[in-house]
C-alpha cells in the first residue's frame, strides 16, 4: 500500500458537514450555560448562621449583621443604669 491510498481510509473534510454549525452551537451554548451554573454557585448567599453548641440551636441572620460575642456585649451593657438597661 502506497501514501496515495491510505487517504481512502481516512474521512475527508472535501465537502462541509451540514452538522457542524448546529454542533458548535449547541456546544457553546452548553459551554455558556455551565458557566453560569459555576458562577452563580460560587455567589454568597447573603446570610451566615450562628450557632450555640450549648443549647443546640442555630440561627440563619442577614450577612450584612455584625456579630458580637457574648463579652463584647456585657462589657457595653456594664455602664448601664438598670433603667437604661431595661430598655
Amino acid at each position: 500500500m502506497d501514501l496515495a491510498d491510505t487517504g481512502a481510509m481516512w474521512r475527508t473534510r472535501d465537502r462541509a458537514d451540514p452538522e457542524t454549525p448546529k454542533l458548535r452551537l449547541v456546544a457553546g451554548m452548553a459551554m455558556v450555560v455551565a458557566i453560569v451554573v459555576l458562577l452563580t454557585g460560587c455567589g454568597s448567599s447573603g446570610f451566615h448562621y450562628v450557632k450555640s453548641s450549648n443549647y443546640h440551636t442555630y440561627f440563619k441572620v442577614p450577612e450584612n449583621w455584625k456579630l458580637f460575642s457574648q463579652d463584647d456585649v456585657l462589657a457595653a451593657t456594664k455602664d448601664l443604669t438598670p433603667e437604661a438597661a431595661a430598655q
